[in-house]
């Protein structure tokens, strides 16, 4: 049994253990609940995973893996969209599980990071009574973040395991993705390739959202990029831009920005991810807005697994 702490990490998530409420976990799972007879508040933090789909169809996915596929459930129904004040996008689905005559009333919310997803699913003996567990929900949807994390200790070899060669580690296909309810954009996803060669090509796809689902916005970029130690420079050549709207297509003018970053390679143990940062004091805009990351302030951060689902392939 866990006790209260300022900060805590689970499954590739850091977040705050609301005020009141006791911790156990398991290796896919963190249960915090509060027992106040004959009520009782429940939250279930699962792990996080690689995103691979759009928030609706992972929330679905979440849905049947943690609750419809255990229990019977009823009145299931869309919840609500939105985002945390970490920047962490949700999306929730609220039903009533059923064992004969006991009934427990539960939402699930599945959160995203842009390249994770995991959930937080929330129960309590009642409608009532689970709206009373709300605050402490929201307290730790707010406090939730990935978790940093060191990377496993490496085999012996004349250069570190966590910043090797340049030329051995920038290398290859680095892709990220992000999701709002709020934004212009409902989903943005990016992808670099770097060729040995020293030349990259740089794609993006932008989706409107539920309420514009015909709407995409589509870049193209290629051109060269040097390494000088911890130093990457991205020197573009040719941009070019389309915009989609159903039936209707037309280009538009893409920005050409150089830009020089800070550079490195960074695993996250709790998702067995290998992520490329990129630093930078001020924002790129074919980069978008900085990853929500303490860990790595004003950065970019793309993952080596992520392989992007494209709707309009580069």
């Amino acid at each position: 049994m866990g006790t209260n702490v300022a900060a805590d990490d689970f499954g590739g998530w850091r977040f705050t253990v609301p005020k009141d409420y006791k911790s156990t976990s398991s290796e896919n799972a963190l249960v915090l609940q509060k027992v106040a007879p004959p009520t009782f508040c429940l939250m279930v933090l699962y792990a996080a995973r690689a995103m691979t789909q759009p928030l609706a169809t992972e929330a679905a996915s979440e849905w049947k893996s943690h609750v419809a596929g255990t229990f019977k459930t009823t009145g299931v129904k869309h919840h609500g969209d939105g985002t945390t004040k970490s920047s962490i996008a949700f999306t929730a689905t609220a039903g009533t599980i059923e064992n004969g005559s006991d009934k427990v009333s539960v939402i699930l919310y599945t959160v995203s990071s842009g390249r994770s997803v995991g959930s937080v699913l929330l129960s309590s003996n009642t409608v009532d009574t689970l709206a009373a567990c709300r605050p402490a929900l929201t307290e730790l949807l707010d406090s939730l973040t990935l978790a940093p994390a060191t990377a496993p200790a490496p085999a012996p070899a004349p250069a570190p395991a966590l910043r090797p060669a340049p030329s051995e580690s920038i290398a290859g296909r680095w892709a990220t993705s992000s999701a709002s309810e709020s934004g212009e954009w409902g989903s943005v996803k990016r992808q670099y390739t770097f060729a040995a060669d020293g030349t990259y090509r740089f794609y993006s796809e932008a989706w409107g959202g539920k309420y514009n689902s015909k709407r995409w916005r589509l870049i193209s970029e290629t051109g060269t990029y040097t390494v000088s130690g911890a130093k990457l420079t991205i020197t573009p050549v040719k941009a070019t831009g389309v915009e989609k709207n159903d039936t209707i297509t037309k280009p538009f003018n893409v920005a050409i920005e150089k830009a020089t970053y800070t550079w490195q390679r960074h695993y996250f143990e709790g998702i067995k991810e290998w992520d490329l940062v990129m630093t930078t004091p001020t924002k790129i805009q074919r980069d978008g807005e900085f990853a929500n990351n303490d860990q790595f302030p004003s950065s970019y951060m793309y993952s080596e697994k992520y392989m992007p689902d494209w709707t309009n392939p580069p």
